[in-house]
C-alpha cells in the first residue's frame, strides 16, 4: 500500500469517526429534547387545574347586599327559586338562615366560584366540613337550572328550639325583598312618630 492510499484511508477513518461523533451528538440532543418534552408533559399533567364550584346564595352575598363584594369577582350565572322544601328564617340578626323541611321556595343567586373562594365562604358561614358536630351551618347540594349547586343551610332545627324563639319565617322566600320591606315599614313608622 502506498503512502498516499494509507493517508487517504486514515483520513477516511478520521472523517468516519467525526461523522459518528456528530451523529452521536445529534442523537443525544434528540434524546434530551424528547426527555424534556416528556417531562414538560408530565409536569402539565401534575398541575392541578383550579376546580370551580357552583354556589347558591340567599342572603348578604346576593347582589345589592353588604357582603356581595366577597363574591363579586366570581361569575354570576343567574337566579332562581327552589322547589318548596325549605324554610327561610329571620333569626333576629343581620343574616337569615335556611332550614330543610318547609314549604317555602327560596330565591337564590348562583355563582361559579373557585375552591379558595368556597373555603372563604365556608369560613364566613361557620361551616366546618370535617366537624359537623361543631359547625353552625352545613352545605347541601340541590338541583338548579344551572346544574347541581351547593347551598349553606342551618345545621340545627328552629321550630321548638328556645335559641330561636324570636325567629320569624320569611314566607316570600326572598331575603332581599323582606329586608327592603322591613326598611320601608320602619321609615313609615318613623314618619308617623314625627307627625
Amino acid at each position: 500500500m502506498t503512502r498516499r492510499s494509507r493517508n487517504k484511508r486514515q483520513l477516511n477513518e478520521f472523517e468516519l469517526e467525526r461523522i459518528k461523533e456528530r451523529n452521536k451528538i445529534r442523537l443525544e440532543k434528540s434524546e434530551l429534547k424528547k426527555q424534556q418534552k416528556k417531562e414538560r408533559r408530565n409536569k402539565n399533567k401534575n398541575v392541578k387545574m383550579e376546580e370551580n364550584f357552583l354556589l347558591a346564595v340567599y342572603a348578604n352575598l346576593r347582589k345589592t347586599c353588604k357582603k356581595h363584594n366577597i363574591i363579586m369577582s366570581s361569575k354570576y350565572l343567574g337566579s332562581f327559586y327552589t322547589i318548596p322544601i325549605f324554610s327561610l328564617w329571620d333569626i333576629g340578626g343581620s343574616e337569615p338562615v335556611v332550614t330543610l323541611g318547609g314549604s317555602t321556595s327560596i330565591k337564590l343567586e348562583v355563582y361559579e366560584i373557585s375552591s379558595d373562594k368556597l373555603k372563604e365562604i365556608d369560613n364566613l358561614e361557620n361551616y366546618i366540613p370535617n366537624n359537623l358536630d361543631h359547625s353552625y351551618m352545613k352545605r347541601e347540594e340541590i338541583e338548579s337550572p344551572f346544574g347541581r349547586v351547593s347551598i349553606h343551610i342551618l345545621n340545627d332545627i328552629i321550630e321548638g328550639n328556645e335559641l330561636y324563639a324570636e325567629s320569624k319565617k320569611i314566607l316570600s322566600g326572598d331575603w332581599v325583598d323582606y329586608k327592603n320591606t322591613q326598611f320601608e315599614n320602619q321609615n313609615e313608622d318613623q314618619l308617623k312618630l314625627k307627625m
